[in-house]
């Protein structure tokens, strides 16, 4: 009976232990399963997170190469050059000066060369600027002033200097900043001298970019026009009457004797002056021949 009764005893032990072990599988399964379905959920999220990420490096690419993406404007330095044959220079003058004023433009140097001879043409030069957009209008209506006979445009790309200049500008701005921190926090005399020569260093360097930058952005706004005006028709010189040329050789000669009369009596006026000495001279030069010609007799002998 007792070997019956631990039998079953051992029995309904393994029976137990079998059924814990069977209840505690499938749990960790599960847990298995769930772990893995995270890791999957996870990398899925991963994968549609780095899509969108190219989806969009590529939109930004498309934005950068299509035409149509806005860009920064090229900064350009526009001068040109104009050549005209014209009729009439004074003519030519005030009509371009009246379409330089319609351009909003000014009027920088005018060089007029004034014939010195019977037959020689009228050359005029002057230099202009106008606003850049307005180059190309006011040069087609310079045209119309006259023959062209020499035009050109060139233009310098300063695009790189102005972002360079403004770059270095913000830069020195915030230095100056930072040095004004430091000379509030500054102590000693030897310290705060050497904060303010840094600091004076550092506005002094602003003021020259500020002002190369304002060169160039104003060189930008404004186009310089180089213009020559030659006239067409020679101007003839007019001749002098005969009565006017025997008029004016009589007041050349005139003056020619008047001057000369003037040399002589300054001349004279300097000789008797002079003359106490000139006497002297003469009277020693005498004597002196004299003195000579008496040395060479020869003496007689008693």
């Amino acid at each position: 009976m007792r070997c019956s009764s631990l039998s079953r005893l051992t029995h309904l032990l393994v029976l137990v232990g079998l059924t814990l072990i069977g209840c505690a599988s499938p749990p960790d399964l599960a847990s298995e399963k769930s772990v893995v379905s995270s890791t999957e959920t996870d990398q899925a999220n991963f994968k549609t997170e780095a899509a969108k990420d190219s989806e969009s490096a590529e939109a930004v690419a498309d934005a950068v190469t299509t035409p149509n993406a806005p860009r920064v404007r090229t900064q350009l330095i526009k001068t040109a050059a104009l050549a005209l044959e014209v009729e009439a220079v004074d003519t030519a003058i005030e009509a371009l000066t009246e379409m330089l004023e319609r351009q909003r433009g000014d009027v920088l140097s005018l060089n007029y060369e004034q014939p010195d001879a019977d037959k020689v043409a009228e050359f005029v030069s002057l230099q202009v600027r106008v606003p850049q957009e307005n180059l190309e209008s006011t040069l087609k209506k310079f045209s119309t002033l006259g023959t062209v006979t020499r035009q050109t445009i060139t233009a310098e790309d300063v695009s790189d200097q102005l972002v360079d200049l403004g770059a270095r500008l913000r830069n020195l701005r915030q230095a100056e900043e930072s040095v004004l921190k430091i000379l509030d926090r500054t102590g000693s005399i030897s310290e705060v001298l050497a904060v303010q020569q840094e600091l004076q260093r550092i506005r002094q360097e602003i003021e020259q970019i500020d002002a190369r930058r304002n060169d160039l952005q104003n060189r930008v706004a404004y186009s310089l026009i180089d213009i020559e005006l030659d006239a067409i028709a020679p101007i003839v010189g007019t001749r002098t009457p005969l009565g006017e040329q025997f008029e004016q050789t009589w007041q050349v000669a005139t003056r020619s004797l008047q001057d000369f009369t003037v040399v002589m009596l300054r001349l004279l006026l300097w000789l008797l002056i002079w003359s106490p000495y000139w006497g002297a001279v003469f009277v020693g030069v005498f004597l002196a021949r004299k003195w000579r010609k008496k040395q060479k007799q020869p003496t007689n002998p008693d």
